[in-house]
């Protein structure tokens, strides 16, 4: 590279290996660095990513948006013209085995050859001739050089070439159609990013290389963002700006940290002093007005330069002190802050399982920022892989940007753990983390034996927590006596998080997230008794809304030929929620303004198979992602003959299992299926018990048994898409 600069570049992978827009790159893998290694698995994942994302892009109408291969850590030695690579080599040197291969066995792809000297390995002659070998198609000559260092260059070429077949590139999925060379190339070489990472002259690289492998991990995303935010926050050279903007950064990587734990509640990233400061005497509100303001509520618990004394991190202003902190640690962060002195009660222990991480966390909040500035949509998908794309196009450029984003960030953080649920694993008796919990953290007062602790209440309700556990989802069932405002918040956002099970694919949190946004933007208005009634209608609202969306028009058409493509698991879980929700008498019905039709509708359902009204099963929803047949595909030799594809595949034939349940038990028939889920039918669908307690009253399972099912299920969903529904 004719001009060296130390600061990160997000370059394309055009500019990155072909020099292109002034760039000139020359990259060398140093000896001390390990061979390349990557197989059929790891290049899948990358070529698999790339597809995705330019599927993603011609489906959403994104075009602009990159994908993010993340960082490339790179040193230059003083009087060298070359980086060595420190940290990425995998992925640098996969990208020219690909390269090449597109070029050399696909002409049409119109992918030009690679500089000869873009990429090389230092001291390694039979590594450097396969690299020549495999730019020239030549590989068969490789058989000539016997070397561990070579062999595994040579098989990753190979593989990558039969990815790429005349129609385009290959996909995993033997029926779908190859991706376009046109589209795969532009996604690839415009459209992909690294960000190059150069790291200070005078590092000390063995000692890095001792920190990398300590973590295990590369400079994540995230950190980056952190790094970059930060850097805005610098100010010119005069002794007050400078101490004004420590200050201003202390306060930031404090905020960002405390976020950055998503397993507990954000006031647990804070020490005691600051909770009280920010969360008021209880813990439990939000009481600053803006990021000043969070400043001079942090002021008691900093020094007198205005830099927090015990959290060495906010003083990582830029990306080379974030690689220099990191090389001055042995290990990395231990957890979050909670009390003066490690290890006392306020430890919670993480007790909490957020259904986010935090890059995913960031993406929402980025999202609903620039949807809360413009009043518009954008084109943010939600997916961490681009995080650092969507930041770099968000165009922060002041201080100030950055102290109301941040500002933003806690608040919406702050509301994000008291409305939206967490799985408590302390009192999970799940095998696969549901039990749900929707809680607000609030101070307990000290006793004699101990300090200022934290304990968690039901975020609508006055119920406090016991050593029994909260009243979590699993405590009661839906046909008790007025059901909980609570309890039915729960179970609307627990149906949709064990539907959309990926992080990329819970859009239902952005929807609840726009929902509470006058909330976020003006925290004190939080009245919780005078919402839950209103915040529970917005999450009905919206769970009708998708399941319109799902079944469209034709829905009577897809309930009788709900399989394999009729009906999604959204469909069948909101089916168990109506079958929960709306069970009992209409008489009693919390709401006069409920639908009468809605209740008779779900009686009919519940009449043909319940077990005992009086005494009715409690229902949870678990992670049943696989789609059932009660009356098996392929009934098992000497049983039953199979049913027509009309019974066989409409709605009232199948359920959701979990996919283990599914795998063992798929083909054996009703009856067998009854006696064998017997004694974990508590665990089950409320779909699946109604239609295993018809089995169980009628002794058979068939035509007449599904066929009256059917048509029960299909007249309550007529009564729901009927339902007048107006947007919140």
């Amino acid at each position: 590279m004719s001009n060296f600069s130390t600061d990160p570049e997000l370059l394309t992978i055009r500019e990155l290996m072909y020099r292109k827009g002034g760039k000139e790159f020359s990259f060398s893998i140093p000896l001390y660095q390990r061979a390349y290694a990557w197989g059929p698995d790891e290049i899948d994942t990358l070529i698999n990513d790339i597809v995705d994302c330019a599927d993603a892009l011609r489906t959403d109408n994104t075009s602009g948006t990159r994908y993010s291969l993340g960082s490339l850590v790179v040193h230059r030695a003083q009087g060298t013209a070359t980086y060595e690579v420190v940290d990425g080599q995998q992925r640098l040197t996969t990208l020219y085995l690909m390269l090449c291969a597109l070029h050399n066995k696909v002409p049409t792809a119109k992918v030009d050859p690679l500089p000869s000297d873009v990429l090389s390995f230092s001291n390694r002659p039979e590594a450097n001739r396969a690299l020549r070998l495999i730019a020239d198609d030549e590989v068969d000559a490789g058989d000539l050089i016997d070397s561990s260092v070579a062999d595994p260059l040579f098989r990753g070429y190979r593989y990558i070439k039969t990815r790429l077949t005349d129609s385009g590139v290959k996909r995993t999925d033997p029926n779908a159609a190859s991706l376009d060379y046109d589209i795969f190339r532009n996604q690839l070489l415009d459209q992909t990013v690294l960000l190059l990472i150069p790291l200070p002259e005078r590092t000390d690289l063995n000692h890095y290389f001792e920190i990398m492998n300590t973590r295990g991990v590369q400079l994540q995303a995230h950190e980056i963002v952190k790094a970059r935010l930060m850097g805005l926050l610098k100010s010119p050279n005069e002794q007050h700006d400078r101490e004004k903007a420590d200050r201003s950064a202390s306060t930031f990587s404090m905020i960002w940290d405390a976020c950055a734990h998503m397993d507990g509640y954000v006031q647990q990233g804070f020490k005691k002093e600051q909770r009280n400061n920010l969360f008021g005497d209880d813990w439990s509100t939000f009481e600053p007005t803006s990021f000043e303001d969070i400043e001079q509520r942090l002021s008691p618990c900093t020094d007198g330069d205005g830099v927090t004394t015990d959290d060495t991190s906010s003083t990582a202003n830029t990306l080379d002190d974030v690689l220099t902190k990191a090389l001055s640690e042995a290990k990395p962060s231990e957890g979050l802050a909670h009390d003066d002195a490690a290890g006392t009660e306020d430890d919670d222990g993480g007790r909490f399982t957020s259904i986010l991480d935090f890059p995913n966390f960031l993406i929402h909040a980025l999202k609903l920022f620039r949807f809360s500035e413009s009043g518009g949509s954008d084109n943010i998908v939600l997916n961490d892989k681009n995080l650092l794309d969507y930041f770099d196009k968000s165009k922060f450029t002041t201080a100030k940007q950055v102290k109301d984003f941040t500002f933003f960030i806690l608040k919406t953080r702050f509301v994000f753990d008291m409305f939206i649920i967490k799985n408590d694993t302390v009192h999970d008796k799940t095998r696969e983390q549901s039990n749900w919990s929707l809680c607000r953290m609030m101070k307990r007062e000290k006793t004699e034996n101990t300090g200022d602790t934290y304990s968690f209440q039901n975020t609508f309700g006055q119920t406090s927590e016991s050593m029994d556990g909260i009243d979590s989802a699993t405590a009661s069932t839906g046909s008790e006596a007025g059901i909980s405002v609570q309890r039915d918040i729960v179970m609307l956002e627990s149906m949709n998080q064990v539907t959309y099970t990926a992080r990329t694919s819970k859009t239902f949190v952005q929807d609840y997230l726009k929902y509470l946004l006058p909330y976020i933007e003006h925290p004190s208005t939080i009245h919780l008794s005078s919402m839950a009634p209103t915040f529970r209608e917005a999450l009905w609202t919206l769970a009708v809304q998708q399941c319109k969306q799902s079944l469209g028009d034709d829905y009577s058409s897809r309930l009788k030929n709900a399989y394999p493509d009729g009906v999604d698991i959204f469909t069948f879980n909101f089916l168990d929620y109506v079958l929960w929700r709306y069970r009992g008498s209409a008489d009693d019905r919390p709401h006069a303004n409920e639908s009468e039709d809605l209740y008779k509708k779900v009686h009919d359902v519940w009449s043909s198979g319940e077990r005992d009204p009086a005494h009715p099963e409690p229902f949870t929803f678990r992670y049943r992602n696989s789609i059932e047949h009660f009356f098996p595909q392929h009934p098992e030799s000497g049983t039953n003959q199979a049913l027509e594809p009309k019974y066989l595949n409409a709605i009232g034939n199948l359920c959701l299992l979990s996919k283990s349940e599914n795998s063992r038990r798929s083909n054996l028939t009703p009856e067998a299926k009854v006696d064998q889920f017997n004694s974990t039918m508590d665990e089950q669908s409320l779909k699946f018990r109604i239609m295993a307690n018809i089995t169980t009253e009628n002794h058979v399972w068939k035509e007449k048994q599904i066929e009256k099912h059917t048509e029960d299920t299909d007249t309550l969903f007529r009564v729901l898409m009927g339902l007048a529904i107006t947007s919140k």
